[in-house]
């Protein structure tokens, strides 16, 4: 599981739609002439345009039409960041937690990831949480480790759903609550991630939150498992001796075409 989201975002682009050389910008990026891109989005950058400033950092964080530079990155970024640009603001905090292009400084990342969060930034709310959460680059805060979860989860990022349901189980920053727990480990289960697969399918073993169902059970377990989960296959195990063989060979049929459309449904994303 991943904890905090760096590489991922650092291909988010904010491509403007402007006449002249931004529409020419766009169209050689599009067109794969990234060295024509680059120069085009360099000279807006200069005169202060924050989406240029952004696009031409992200260049360099991608060494597309440039040399990769990750202190330039970081630079273009903290520009354009500093004019209110969200994506902008989470990328440099994600320069700081990884130490790319800047000296690795969590007390620096937190701040700019505040700043994109309060603009609605969902990876910048997961972030900002999940810092919380440890008492990275801040003091550790389960209260508002869950407000900056909630903030993300609202919006439906999978990995704060987990640790939403995950402060909920264990009652840290708010009243213990299985059934909330459940419910934002649902939530994350049926979007892919397999430690809230797992967590669910000890919900529905135990009977925490939600009714004991054995079936359920042993279905998320498999789904888990299948998404490579290994310890799941405990909980499989388990469910099993309760269930019959016509009930378990059910179940199986069940995470198989679960986990088939969400492999499709993945597939024809990254298609897309």
């Amino acid at each position: 599981m991943k904890s905090l989201l760096f590489a991922s975002a650092m291909a988010w682009w904010c491509l403007s739609a402007q006449a002249g050389e931004y529409e020419d910008a766009e169209r050689a990026y599009l067109n794969g002439e990234y060295a024509s891109a680059a120069a085009a989005f360099s000279k807006a950058a200069e005169r202060g345009y924050a989406p240029a400033q952004f696009n031409l950092a992200t260049m360099y964080a991608d060494g597309l039409g440039v040399d990769q530079n990750d202190t330039q990155a970081a630079l273009w970024y903290l520009k354009a960041a500093e004019q209110g640009l969200a994506n902008a603001q989470y990328n440099l905090g994600l320069m700081y937690s990884q130490g790319r292009g800047v000296a690795p400084d969590g007390r620096l990342a937190a701040p700019w990831y505040r700043k994109a969060a309060a603009q609605g930034h969902a990876k910048a709310q997961y972030n900002l949480g999940f810092m919380y959460d440890k008492g990275l680059g801040v003091p550790q805060d389960a209260t508002q480790a869950l407000h900056w979860y909630g903030k993300a989860a609202e919006q439906g990022h999978a990995n704060a759903q987990f640790h939403l349901g995950t402060l909920y189980e264990q009652g840290l920053g708010v009243a213990q609550d299985n059934a909330l727990a459940a419910s934002w480990y649902r939530k994350s289960a049926e979007q892919g991630l397999d430690h809230a697969q797992y967590r669910l399918s000890l919900m529905y073993l135990g009977g925490l939150g939600v009714s004991r169902d054995f079936m359920e059970a042993h279905k998320w377990a498999q789904i888990a498992y299948l998404g490579g989960f290994v310890h799941a296959d405990e909980v499989r195990l388990k469910a099993e001796q309760q269930l019959t063989s016509a009930q378990i060979e059910k179940s199986r049929s069940m995470a198989k075409a679960w986990f088939k459309v969400y492999v499709d449904s993945v597939l024809a994303k990254a298609g897309g």
